[in-house]
């Protein structure tokens, strides 16, 4: 009898564990999923391409700058809405306007980490001293456009460093980063003829197959203002439409609130008291097997 009470426990102790085991969601959430890099361990995804056929994420850098309000007006006259990652420092009393004028025509304001410090200091620097770094710039854009930005470019060789990708990670950014870059003084004919080989490039009529990179244009570049009158008119030749990177990634907020570092910390203590609740069911469980068979 002893053996069978034994037995009966037995088997009420595995079929408890298997049911709490299937209870507990062991895959990773669809966030934790979408940011896994597959060529890495770290979370922290840099996105290059846009996630639907014929997408192009158009972006400008480093403005504003004194060819901003001339790239605005022919972005406006051909309805095509950008990206704009501001560079704290080039923000002035003097052009407040047309950093408004960015935002009342309807494109995404983004960040370009643009401290004083070289290089080679910003590699050097921490976790937390980078998280005030760009968390200063972030305000600076904030205070003049009224937005807290989320997508971020930064400075070459920066998207390779750890610390860079965590604090990104862990104050809500969004990392993007181009397949093709106007960011080098050329003439206006270069420009059109590096931009045009890419969407012919990527462009399949028979596969119905659409360019749908994300791009990177240097605001303030002698020729390029010119430039993107040409380039803006190549787009319905490839089945190609230029779009804001919230659109281009499927990313569903386009700016952070102010206490994403709070809220991130909250979804992780948030956690807690399920994993606390299902250990304390599996404990009850086998308190109540006890009772029962001994």
């Amino acid at each position: 009898m002893a053996g069978n009470k034994l037995n009966s426990f037995r088997i009420t102790v595995i079929l408890v564990v298997f049911v709490m085991l299937c209870y507990v969601d062991w895959s990773p959430s669809a966030k934790q999923r979408s940011r896994r890099s597959p060529l890495s361990t770290r979370s922290t995804t840099i996105y290059n391409s846009c996630q639907n056929n014929g997408d192009i994420g158009v972006s400008f850098n480093d403005g504003p700058t004194e060819t901003t309000s001339s790239i605005l007006e022919i972005l406006k006259d051909n309805n095509v809405k950008a990206t704009f990652h501001l560079d704290s420092s080039n923000i002035k009393d003097t052009n407040k306007d047309i950093v408004k004028a960015i935002v009342n025509d309807g494109h995404l304001i983004g960040l370009k980490l643009a401290s004083t410090l070289k290089l080679e200091q910003l590699k050097g620097l921490g976790i937390n001293e980078i998280k005030e770094e760009l968390e200063k710039e972030a305000k600076i854009i904030m205070d003049a456009t009224g937005v807290n930005p989320k997508f971020i470019r930064l400075p070459s060789d920066l998207d390779k460093n750890e610390n860079y990708l965590k604090a990104i990670d862990e104050l809500g950014f969004i990392l993007t980063d181009s397949v093709i870059d106007l960011s080098e003084k050329k003439n206006v004919d270069e420009f059109v003829k590096l931009y045009e080989e890419k969407l012919k490039k990527d462009y399949n009529k028979d596969t119905k197959t659409y360019p749908k990179f994300i791009d990177n244009n240097q605001d303030g570049l002698e020729n390029l203002t010119e430039a993107w009158k040409k380039i803006i008119t190549l787009f319905e030749n490839y089945n190609a439409k230029p779009v804001t990177l919230d659109v281009c990634t499927g990313v569903k907020d386009k700016y952070r609130t102010e206490n994403v570092s709070n809220n991130k910390s909250d979804s992780k203590s948030g956690a807690n008291p399920k994993m606390i609740t299902s250990f304390g069911s599996l404990i009850l469980s086998i308190i109540i097997a006890l009772y029962f068979f001994y």
